[in-house]
């Protein structure tokens, strides 16, 4: 299997009628929203194996160019697929001027141990010893993220000594994620 050929679910976001998948293809990551919630079993809308399998039988899914898909069934009961009708959730622009780091290259990260859902250990670059990362995995957690970057910009650019070092976020693609670096 080829780095290409990958394909994880990272994150799941399960309401009743809709679910968001948070999915790793090859050296990508995509976002499935999926109002449909038939395509996938109730029994089964857990389990990444089987989620990946019935996302699969979907033809739209095989194509390459795409960032998000939305699954709807339209009024006669067939399933449709749109690709790209929403955006990936990104920081706001300007807590990322008044924030001074670094941005890393979310692929250069290497994953060293999963704390939580939304905290990693990872290797940001060999310049740097072994760090936690933060990711708002969903839109609806980005404010909580920008929250604490605004603080922790705050508190460094006053020396506060019990400041975490923050060291900055990371980009997939030149477009910051919702993502730091501790």
């Amino acid at each position: 299997m080829t780095a290409e050929d990958f394909e994880q679910v990272l994150s799941l976001d399960l309401g009743d009628s809709e679910y968001l998948y948070r999915v790793q293809r090859g050296i990508q990551i995509v976002y499935v929203s999926l109002k449909c919630t038939e395509v996938i079993p109730r029994d089964d809308r857990t389990d990444s194996y089987r989620i990946l399998q019935h996302l699969r039988c979907i033809p739209a899914w095989h194509s390459e160019k795409w960032t998000t898909l939305t699954i709807t069934k339209s009024t006669s009961g067939n399933i449709e697929c749109h690709t790209d009708q929403f955006s990936p959730h990104a920081l706001n622009q300007q807590v990322l001027l008044d924030c001074p780091y670094k941005s890393y290259s979310f692929l250069s990260l290497q994953r060293l141990h999963r704390i939580s859902d939304r905290l990693s250990r990872v290797a940001a670059s060999c310049d740097r010893p072994p760090c936690v990362s933060k990711i708002a995995r969903f839109e609806w957690e980005v404010k909580f993220l920008e929250r604490e970057i605004r603080a922790y910009t705050y508190l460094m650019g006053r020396a506060f000594s019990l400041a975490p070092n923050f060291w900055g976020t990371f980009s997939k693609k030149n477009q910051i994620v919702s993502s730091i670096l501790l």
